[in-house]
């Protein structure tokens, strides 16, 4: 066996449950992704998630590098302070220039930055292409505003934390101003937290028949509106009809698309379809 080069790992979270045994059976099989690497090659991992924390400390008494990056502790790698992007004592680039929004993406944004050091870029490169990036389709991707409401394409979540993700990312707990598309098929994950930030930032939900839906809507679910939805035109309209100025409406389902839709693909394919359908 050999392993890759430069490995990155950015998070470990539930997900796949119905692909693997249990939860640490998927841990498992992400440590496989570092097992085999050389003590030249290089690992960079997330010191903020405790499981990828454990996994640096065990490669480290083995000789192995560990590049690690941190949105709150200063590290060896890529860092956040006082408004600013980390490499060492190296600075990168102010964190106002990162446009793609969500904590997560600022995770992406410094891992990046590590695999670019890595392999010897210069840092304005580095500052020029992260500020000039925004973003990729079916992740938090903006389709277009009508009368005053913005819709988000998010169909790659499709575990409850990429949700909750997106939810903290878009929400305001004051305005409570989201209109939330979701549901479809449980990959064996938990729902409870996600109906609790659902609880928090969602005021009308919209929800596809599945397995997932069945638990959310198991859980204490305190939106306005829960509507169920047959179709992505049917929901997209639904929400078009019940959004206000200054709302979101959101599809970031926390769940597989088995049943309605081909793929997670197809549902956002057909999502960005009825959203440009819209009229003004």
């Amino acid at each position: 066996h050999t392993g890759p080069r430069i490995a990155v790992i950015t998070n470990i979270y539930q997900d796949h449950l119905n692909r693997y045994p249990s939860y640490q059976a998927y841990i498992a099989a992400k440590d496989n992704i570092l097992k085999f690497q050389k003590n030249e090659d290089g690992a960079i991992l997330n010191y903020d998630n405790a499981i990828l924390r454990a996994f640096g400390k065990k490669y480290l008494k083995r000789g192995r590098k560990i590049i690690w990056f941190s949105k709150s502790e200063k590290t060896n790698g890529a860092y956040l302070k006082n408004g600013r992007v980390f490499f060492g004592d190296q600075k990168i680039m102010p964190f106002s220039e990162i446009q793609i929004p969500g904590e997560h993406n600022i995770e992406n944004v410094l891992a990046a930055v590590c695999v670019a050091k890595i392999l010897r870029v210069s840092n304005d490169i580095i500052r020029r292409q992260i500020a000039s990036f925004k973003g990729v389709p079916n992740r938090l991707e903006l389709i277009r505003s009508v009368n005053g409401t913005k819709y988000y394409n998010d169909t790659t979540a499709t575990a409850p934390d990429a949700a909750i993700s997106a939810l903290k990312t878009l929400g305001n707990a004051d305005k409570k101003n989201i209109i939330l598309i979701a549901g479809g098929a449980n990959k064996k994950l938990d729902y409870k937290r996600f109906v609790e930030v659902i609880n928090k930032f969602v005021k009308i939900l919209i929800v596809f028949p599945g397995t997932a839906t069945k638990k959310i809507l198991n859980e204490s679910l305190r939106p306005d509106q829960i509507i169920g939805a047959q179709s992505m035109d049917f929901a997209v309209n639904a929400a078009a009809s019940l959004a206000k100025t200054g709302d979101i409406v959101l599809l970031s389902p926390g769940a597989a698309s088995f049943g309605l839709f081909l793929h997670e693909f197809d549902r956002g394919e057909k999502f960005v379809k009825a959203v440009k359908a819209l009229k003004l």
